[in-house]
């Protein structure tokens, strides 16, 4: 019926039509549609209750109870320090290099001199190090982009830049033995350790995780604080230098997985597989990043983030505890919220189920409430109303049989449903059912 054509009664009328029968079929799918959510909740519930529970398996138990108690007070008192919110600033290269010199002055200034050469000091060769492991990279880089059929000026641009690196490497080698003489006993060593390739590679997952939260913080201050495209480009350089080192740590971490293929059964090196799996390119992402299209309350994080070599004190890489701390606080948090929601879609059920037997019962007592003096229109308002009584009944049954696979609707709530922060998150419980009279 077209509404131009029709007077302001009518038009009300028919809208009530269109809103009354679309508000029926939306109860009439109640039971398929609450069906499909709570199956859906269930599976998130566990996805994340198992995803919390790896990555608390990880930590000291120390550290989890500090973690613990500092959220708890939090959430009684949100002016409290936030959990949530990195408390480690990032340091970058520049810094490292200058703490070196401000700490071997003051050492100089104490008359403590550790240096083996008047020219290269303790942190001239740190630094020295950093510098040459960056032009390896850069020209690694650069070999990679270099196009298949080059000129005889880029060939002749990169062999330099090679003949002169391999010299710079040969100088700063014999200063590092004068100042570590245990390398050269290393790089005569011919005989392989079984430890040796699972230690670089969970040096290089650390490396991984370390340049992954830098990246993390730079692209999040660049994004806050710089504005232009002066800016904006030197921001965008540091990044690509801190992705050349990642795309580094990857190879190393590949290198150590091929050669603990290859020498695992040789060395009898047994349960490495499970520890160090392969590293696949969506596993090389942040802790706050999920792949596959979820999102923060469906995603869990990668398994990088879960093996943790040795102590995860504070003595190991602060910003990647940090991380940590940010993470099993966002975790926590995930859980909870599926643990919550299949709490809250049960009482929903329940709810459902409670109304439909109170609103069957009252068509029950419509259908005598008012006695008429016509026998025809007495029965017809009774049919009338024992028809609806009767529908609710079978929705009723019907929503009860699609949510058998639900306990708690037959045995209501439970201590037994509760969890602590000892077995898994906190929540609040739930209301009790609410009789509808």
């Amino acid at each position: 019926m077209n509404d131009h054509v029709i007077d302001l009664r009518q038009r009300r009328d028919t809208l009530d039509d269109h809103f009354g029968d679309w508000n029926w079929k939306k109860t009439m799918t109640l039971g398929r549609t609450l069906k499909r959510k709570m199956e859906e909740a269930m599976k998130w519930k566990r996805e994340h209750r198992a995803a919390l529970w790896d990555l608390e398996a990880t930590i000291q138990p120390a550290l989890l109870d500090e973690w613990r108690s500092a959220i708890e007070i939090w959430e009684e008192d949100n002016t409290s320090p936030n959990p949530f919110e990195s408390k480690v600033a990032s340091i970058m290269q520049a810094a490292v290099r200058s703490q070196l010199a401000e700490s071997e002055a003051q050492e100089l200034q104490a008359g403590i001199n550790y240096s083996l050469n008047d020219d290269v000091s303790p942190s001239v060769l740190i630094s020295s190090g950093i510098e040459l492991e960056d032009m390896q990279q850069r020209l690694k880089r650069d070999l990679a982009d270099l196009s298949l059929h080059p000129t005889d000026k880029q060939r002749e641009a990169i062999v330099h830049r090679s003949n002169t690196l391999q010299r710079r490497i040969d100088s700063w080698t014999r200063y590092q033995q004068l100042y570590m003489p245990i390398v050269s006993t290393l790089c005569l060593s011919a005989d392989p350790s079984p430890n040796t390739p699972q230690a670089i590679a969970h040096d290089s997952l650390n490396e991984l995780r370390s340049h992954l939260c830098l990246r993390s913080h730079m692209y999040k201050f660049k994004d806050k604080n710089l504005r232009g495209q002066a800016a904006s480009t030197h921001a965008q350089n540091l990044i690509a230098h801190v992705e050349i080192k990642k795309d580094a740590a990857v190879e190393k971490y590949k290198h150590a997985h091929r050669a603990l293929e290859l020498l695992g059964r040789r060395l009898d090196i047994m349960g490495w597989e499970e520890r160090l799996p392969p590293l696949k390119p969506e596993d090389i992402r942040p802790m706050g990043d999920f792949a596959g299209g979820h999102t923060q309350g469906t995603g869990t994080i990668s398994w990088i983030w879960l093996v943790m070599e040795g102590n995860t004190s504070c003595s190991e890489n602060e910003r990647v505890q940090d991380c940590v701390c940010i993470e099993w606080c966002k975790a926590r948090a995930h859980a909870a919220r599926w643990f919550e929601g299949v709490e809250l879609l049960v009482e929903e059920m329940r709810q459902v189920l409670t109304f439909l037997e109170w609103q069957g019962n009252w068509w029950h007592q419509r259908a005598t409430l008012h006695p008429l003096e016509k026998t025809a229109e007495q029965e017809g308002l009774q049919a009338y109303a024992y028809r609806q009584a009767a529908l609710r009944s079978a929705m009723r049954n019907s929503f009860e049989g699609r949510w058998s696979f639900i306990p708690q609707l037959n045995s209501g709530p439970t201590a037994s449903m509760l969890v602590n922060d000892n077995d898994g998150p906190s929540i609040d419980v739930p209301p009790s059912a609410m009789d509808i009279e």
